[in-house]
């Protein structure tokens, strides 16, 4: 019998995920109709057409917009703690954490203060960029001190390395228990930098989110939209929600897993970002006026819903989900903007100063804003940061151009 993908999955030792693959089917069906695209246009049409869907508003998306904690993920994080935050039986008081970038609530921290541990808060960046001394962190105390992002610790330049060298100090010498987090792109710099391996004992990292496991988180998710919503396949018109068929939803969650990468918000930001919705169809002026025409419809108020309307369901809300959009790094100048991608990936938000830190010689303001233009960067409170949705894609083009990636 297969597995509950709802139990909680402990993490497992950095190096140990599995990428998730997509469908060997979808790849043939992709090459195929790239290669019947050269030779006959003749297609099967969607039952929705694409021209009657529109992008979901935020309207539409009500409470929905942000995207939500992934509650399995967080029994992922007790299972794995619980022995050793209760316990002082053990080889170190430290444990390590290694996550993906991207991920917008910071889980080790959700997870901390769900818990009533310590949490310690980061240095000012200004410390960072600036030579005013070291600020050594209060590691004093009793019971877990948690660290949710080790990267916020450091900056890659000149001056933003003294101050996570002073902490590992600390760390080494640390007798209470310590949960460390730290971005799988800012890890390997630090062990190739500092030597933070030989302080940390060997990380962990989740398991990848497979098409069962993102189908019943989604099926949850879903869940919560509220009565009446309904998730449906443009192409077939089939739903996908808590009432969708197996025969449909796990070749849409497979071939999802193998997109996002088994990353829980990827997914989440990749699907978000596909949901339609369908466009009011236009009617005849003049039967919709009269104008002596015997078919004409009596006139109503503006929020009045038709007889049509009503038979088919007012109040419902109707999602539609599009194919995942495919991100593609702009060509123009390319090396400059894989280096501020790189550089986002391992720190993760950015002020356009401390870009200008680590990337002293480039102009990267306005590749920030191509970048921005290409859609796979946001900006949020004067910092930039790579989009969820487009992680995926950064990370396959910094791939094909030979540079350092991280490792789960």
């Amino acid at each position: 019998m297969p597995d509950d993908p709802t139990a909680p999955r402990p993490f497992k030792p950095l190096g140990s995920y599995t990428y998730p693959d997509l469908p060997a089917d979808d790849l043939a069906k992709s090459f195929w109709e790239r290669l019947k695209n050269l030779t006959d246009r003749t297609v099967d049409p969607p039952i929705i057409s694409e021209d009657l869907l529109r992008k979901a508003s935020r309207d539409q998306l009500g409470d929905h917009v942000a995207a939500p904690i992934c509650d399995l993920l967080m029994a992922d994080l007790d299972v794995t703690l619980c022995d050793w935050a209760d316990t002082r039986t053990h080889d170190s008081p430290l444990k390590v954490l290694v996550l993906p970038p991207c991920e917008p609530h910071n889980i080790v921290e959700v997870w901390a203060r769900r818990r009533n541990r310590e949490v310690l808060q980061p240095p000012d960046r200004n410390i960072l960029l600036e030579e005013l001394g070291v600020e050594k962190a209060d590691l004093r105390g009793d019971g877990v001190l948690v660290i949710p992002r080790l990267e916020d610790w450091f900056l890659r330049c000149r001056t933003g390395l003294t101050q996570v060298r002073s902490l590992l100090s600390g760390l080494a010498s640390l007798e209470r228990q310590c949960l460390i987090g730290c971005n799988s792109w800012a890890w390997p710099l630090l062990c190739k930098s500092i030597e933070a391996d030989l302080v940390m004992p060997q990380p962990l990292c989740f398991q990848a989110f497979d098409a069962e496991r993102l189908r019943a988180w989604f099926t949850s998710v879903m869940s919560t939209w509220g009565q009446g919503t309904t998730f449906r396949l443009p192409e077939t018109d089939q739903l996908l929600g808590p009432d969708g068929e197996d025969a449909v939803a796990m070749p849409y969650f497979r071939k999802l897993a193998g997109q996002s990468l088994g990353i829980p918000w990827v997914a989440w930001w990749m699907w978000r970002n596909s949901l339609r919705s369908r466009r009011p169809e236009k009617k005849d002026d003049a039967k919709t006026k009269g104008d002596g025409d015997e078919t004409a419809q009596p006139e109503r108020e503006p929020d009045e819903p038709s007889p049509e309307e009503h038979a088919a369901g007012w109040g419902k809300t109707e999602f539609f989900l599009a194919p995942i959009e495919n991100h593609s790094v702009p060509m123009q100048h390319q090396p400059d903007e894989l280096l501020v991608l790189h550089a986002l990936l391992i720190h993760g938000p950015l002020a356009p100063e401390e870009l200008e830190a680590v990337l002293p010689t480039m102009r990267h303001a306005s590749i920030t804003s191509a970048l921005v233009g290409a859609g796979l960067v946001q900006r949020s409170n004067g910092h930039a940061s790579v989009k969820a949705s487009a992680y995926p894609a950064v990370r396959r083009a910094l791939s094909g151009s030979a540079f350092p990636l991280d490792r789960l």
